[in-house]
């Protein structure tokens, strides 16, 4: 697999924007405050991961 200069872009705009325009929803169903800091830290951890893995296997 070749790895574009826009790849890790693709891979994580979906999954930020998911989460920063759905929090507020989020944490009114499931009773959280996803714009914590601890979650909002423990997000940006599994999504530099997440960015890792896929540069990595490349």
């Amino acid at each position: 697999m070749k790895l574009t200069k826009t790849a890790p872009l693709a891979a994580t705009a979906a999954p930020s924007f998911y989460n920063v325009s759905n929090r507020h929803t989020f944490s009114f169903i499931f009773g959280r405050d996803l714009a914590s800091p601890d979650i909002r830290a423990a997000r940006r951890s599994a999504v530099i991961d997440m960015v890792l893995r896929y540069v990595r296997a490349a």
